[in-house]
């Protein structure tokens, strides 16, 4: 996933505060699992992701709703937040306890360039 911005922040708390309050914790972590797969996608075809953008959460936010966010003060924004920052720290923890020899591979598979689908793997 991309580096986050405050308007990423605002994006995803607006798609998930258009969620039911129980379906906002799969929905935050879904979010950010699409922006990760749109950002690889990204990064290996050197275009944005057909569905989820180009790996920012922000793209992937607007990708579910064009809803404006809610006014900051609203218990439902708040709740959002709260939910896609706790989804945000579990998914860093997650990458962070990752063993070093996946990491490694995850980062050579990003490094490659596209593929010909004329070449064969070799």
């Amino acid at each position: 996933m991309r580096r986050l911005y405050w308007s990423d922040l605002e994006a995803g708390c607006a798609a998930l505060a258009a969620l039911p309050r129980e379906a906002r914790a799969a929905g935050a972590s879904a979010l950010l699992e699409e922006a990760h797969a749109a950002d690889r996608y990204a990064r290996r075809f050197r275009r944005p992701h057909p569905r989820w953008g180009d790996g920012s959460l922000m793209a992937a936010a607007r990708a579910r709703t064009r809803t404006p966010a809610p006014p900051p003060a609203t218990p439902d924004l708040q709740e959002a937040l709260a939910v896609l920052l706790a989804a945000l720290a579990s998914r860093r923890m997650a990458v962070q306890s990752q063993p070093a020899e996946q990491a490694a591979g995850e980062r050579e598979i990003a490094s490659r360039g596209p593929r010909s689908p004329n070449r064969e793997e070799g």
